[in-house]
């Protein structure tokens, strides 16, 4: 389970959606345990984008150095957008996860979005050698109360909102409404003698 706090979950997505080419944003991550990571914050490092591509810049490693500490050595997130594109990695991709791989000795997390909210996510175990993908892991965001906003926005859903009811059929809508229908019976005036009824 990968876990947003509300603050992390909002920026994120508010940089998906109006930026209109590739941004990309490194995370600040706890392991809460062996199976759950909570994504805390969002940074944004200094890179060079088109609609396609992006790529650090020579300011990427003096960005690194002046974050605090702290915040440094839990940078376990990194994320970009796809903006109107599918969230598949590119092999460029793969050789940046590649390289951020490199020194890592616990876990990383990568995750692509796109504007259609859609998402890839995949989570390095590099502890255990494990990799977990986009369908074995559940992308959630908890507020402080630990109330899970999307389970909280389904109840809602389900407790307050009432949907319209569909009518039986298309052929029972057309026969309720028609001028001669009752209960689907032909009027006795339109039957004549030479009728077969």
């Amino acid at each position: 389970t990968v876990t947003f706090t509300p603050d992390a979950y909002l920026k994120m997505q508010a940089l998906t959606r109006q930026c209109s080419t590739e941004i990309a944003a490194h995370g600040v991550v706890e392991k809460l345990d062996a199976q759950h990571y909570l994504i805390k914050d969002i940074l944004v490092y200094p890179q060079k984008v088109t609609a396609a591509t992006l790529a650090a810049t020579d300011d990427y490693g003096p960005w690194l150095m002046e974050l605090p500490d702290d915040t440094f050595n839990h940078l376990r997130f990194q994320w970009h957008s796809h903006v109107n594109m599918n969230t598949s990695p590119s092999g460029v991709d793969d050789n940046w996860y590649e390289t951020l791989l490199k020194d890592v000795e616990d876990f990383y997390i990568f995750m692509i979005t796109n504007k259609r909210n859609e998402h890839f996510i995949n989570v390095y175990d590099v502890t255990e050698n494990l990799i977990y993908e986009t369908s074995d892991i559940t992308v959630t965001v908890v507020a402080e109360d630990n109330c899970n906003i999307f389970d909280w926005a389904q109840s809602q859903i389900k407790e307050h909102l009432e949907e319209p009811v569909k009518p039986a059929s298309t052929y029972a809508s057309y026969y309720d409404h028609h001028p001669y229908s009752n209960l689907g019976q032909t009027p006795s005036s339109l039957i004549n003698e030479r009728s077969y009824y």
